[in-house]
């Protein structure tokens, strides 16, 4: 699932991937988690996973 959601200093595209439960709907609101340990961030600009 892909959303753009609002992070300080502007937005950021997500790309989720669910383990369970119902798809959102557009527009409706959620609740993300994460385990810092499997984020993966990468510079918009050039496509480089940030350290």
């Amino acid at each position: 699932m892909h959303a753009r959601t609002e992070v300080p200093g502007g937005t950021a595209d997500l790309v989720i991937r669910r383990t369970s439960g119902p798809v959102p709907l557009l527009g409706e609101s959620f609740v993300v988690g994460a385990d810092l340990e499997r984020v993966h961030l990468f510079d918009a600009a050039t496509g480089h996973r940030l350290p």
